[in-house]
Formats: structure tokens, C-alpha cells, sequence
């Protein structure tokens, strides 16, 4: 009787991935014995709510000269979709 060879079935798997990077950098700058920062700055990837989008951010708040600017660009086309300079003294609350 003639023996039967079962062969192991051959299986193929490809697994293509992406991984995109994003990065934020959050600076403070604080003078010894005070505890808020004089200067506070953000650049980098951010997600806008808004959109859902991933864009550039830009903000700078700047304690001593009373001011906030904040600019925030579309990573892809390059247009500018928010983009704010006020003084200070019109954002606290009395």
C-alpha cells in the first residue's frame, strides 16, 4: 500500500505599515523666585479640533512686553487659518 505525503500548505503574508511623526516643542522661561514663566512658547505639529487636521502651530505669550500672538497653518497648503495678536490686559478675566 503506498504511503500518502501531506505537504505543509505555503502561505504568504505582507504587512505594509506607515508611521508618520509629529513633534511639539513647549518652551517656559522663568525668572528665580517666581512662579509663572515670564515667557511661554509652543511650535510644532498640533491637531486642529476644528478640522480634525494635523497643522502647524506657533504661539508665543510673552508676559513682560503683555502680549499673545498664536498662528496656525496648514501643513499642506501653506495658508494661514487662524491667526491672533492681542495684548494681554484684553484676555484676564477681572
Amino acid at each position: 500500500m503506498p504511503q500518502l505525503r501531506f505537504q505543509k500548505p505555503i502561505r504568504h503574508v505582507t504587512i505594509n505599515e506607515t508611521a508618520i511623526a509629529k513633534e511639539m516643542i513647549s518652551l517656559k522661561s522663568k525668572r528665580q523666585g517666581q512662579k509663572r514663566p515670564f515667557m511661554e512658547q509652543r511650535f510644532g505639529d498640533d491637531l486642529f479640533r476644528k478640522t480634525g487636521k494635523w497643522m502647524k502651530l506657533s504661539r508665543l505669550i510673552d508676559r513682560d512686553n503683555d502680549s499673545y500672538k498664536e498662528k496656525i497653518t496648514d501643513q499642506k497648503t501653506g495658508r494661514i487659518i487662524h491667526q491672533k495678536h492681542e495684548w494681554m490686559v484684553h484676555l484676564r478675566k477681572n
